[in-house]
């Protein structure tokens, strides 16, 4: 029980199989001190030719292995362990065994005198086995070998664990790959549209991003202000193109068409549950630290952080950037600009991060079109 708890526990902590090898391996060591190698298989499924994982732990630490060969007298015989041990028996045997430990390495063997091997069970199917090897000839005893199945067992429980956990974070990075393409796709319509506006987005992404860095925030918040600030300007697929791309200055009426464009935005993304704060990030953009922005005049820690982020590499880029009826204005001259509205337009925490990382900003970023394009030309 002592030894699948502490399995139990480290499996909990930080899913760590190589661990869980080193407390199988330091345990059989206490309880039998011959034990040179432990090697765990745990099979894809019924088809003991697949390994979904392999890994060994001896007094060097463990390691996971592609593939490792283990032979009697020149010949493989793994097939006929498994087969023996599947029947929810056990396998002992004395010889010389060779255990190929470096699978990169043809040459890299070592000896061994006796074998034992058990089955491992998750959720009653037969999906792996623990080899236990020793330098020395030598018959275990009946209560080694049931303290062997002791340890079967509990790393059957660990390693259904494990799987489960693998297969979860598989699947969860499916769908951030698919995530992620959606919001190209999303920022694509938007370049579409907005030919002047071409790489904003990715440009005002890359800005929050060393801004959040500098002000010493987590993964988890980094994540979300980039996601919104990649999709910031998604409301603006539903103002017209002819707003849009007008070659002089909007008229009022069409300033405040404009303005629409961060509750839509957050309305395109109130239904996905995993948008629901991105979706805030992006109500709250155009806010102002001074309580003049829109589009609800909050102002100050209002203001979500990452919306006050976004906000002051949003108008860098845009500064910095031709629009149709304007010409782009010199970096620093950008930069002096958020600093003079400090406390006012913009957070006064933040735009001094800005300064911090302003001369880290790099050229342009390409659209995501010219990057399509691109490829089709090296293709």
């Amino acid at each position: 029980m002592e030894i699948q708890n502490q399995i139990n526990s480290r499996i909990l902590d930080n899913n760590n199989i190589e661990e869980i090898a080193d407390i199988a391996y330091s345990n059989l060591q206490e309880k039998c001190k011959i034990i040179s190698l432990v090697i765990i298989n745990v099979f894809s499924s019924d088809d003991m030719e697949k390994n979904e994982l392999k890994i060994m732990a001896d007094s060097m630490g463990s390691r996971v292995s592609n593939t490792e060969e283990v032979s009697e007298d020149g010949e493989d015989f793994r097939r006929d362990i498994l087969d023996i041990i599947k029947m929810g028996g056990h396998f002992f045997k004395t010889g010389s065994f060779a255990v190929q430990k470096d699978p990169d390495s043809i040459k890299e063997k070592s000896i061994y005198k006796a074998l034992a091997a058990f089955p491992i069970y998750i959720d009653h199917i037969f999906r792996g086995s623990l080899e236990i090897f020793t330098a020395k000839e030598s018959e275990f005893s009946r209560k080694e070998i049931n303290f062997f199945r002791d340890i079967a067992s509990a790393l059957a429980g660990a390693l259904n664990h494990y799987i489960i956990f693998s297969k979860q974070k598989k699947a969860s990075e499916i769908f951030e790959a698919s995530f992620s393409n959606i919001i190209e796709l999303l920022v694509s319509l938007i370049e579409i549209r907005d030919k002047y506006t071409s790489g904003h987005s990715s440009n005002v992404k890359d800005i929050s991003i060393l801004i959040s860095n500098e002000l010493g925030l987590n993964e988890k918040e980094i994540s979300e202000i980039s996601f919104a600030a990649n999709l910031h300007d998604v409301g603006k697929i539903g103002i017209s193109e002819s707003i849009l791309n007008k070659p002089a200055r909007l008229t009022n009426k069409e300033f405040e068409d404009i303005k629409r464009h961060p509750v839509q935005g957050a309305f395109i993304l109130a239904n996905i549950p995993q948008l629901k704060n991105i979706g805030k990030l992006i109500l709250h953009h155009h806010e102002r630290f001074d309580g003049g922005g829109y589009p609800v005049g909050i102002s100050g820690s209002e203001i979500p952080l990452g919306s006050r982020i976004i906000s002051v590499g949003d108008a860098y880029d845009a500064m910095t950037s031709k629009r149709s009826y304007r010409d782009e204005i010199k970096k620093q001259d950008a930069v002096n600009i958020i600093n003079e509205e400090s406390g006012h337009q913009f957070d006064p925490e933040i735009v001094k991060a800005f300064i911090k990382i302003a001369p880290k900003i790099s050229n342009k970023s390409s659209s995501i079109l010219e990057n399509i394009i691109e490829k089709d030309l090296e293709i």
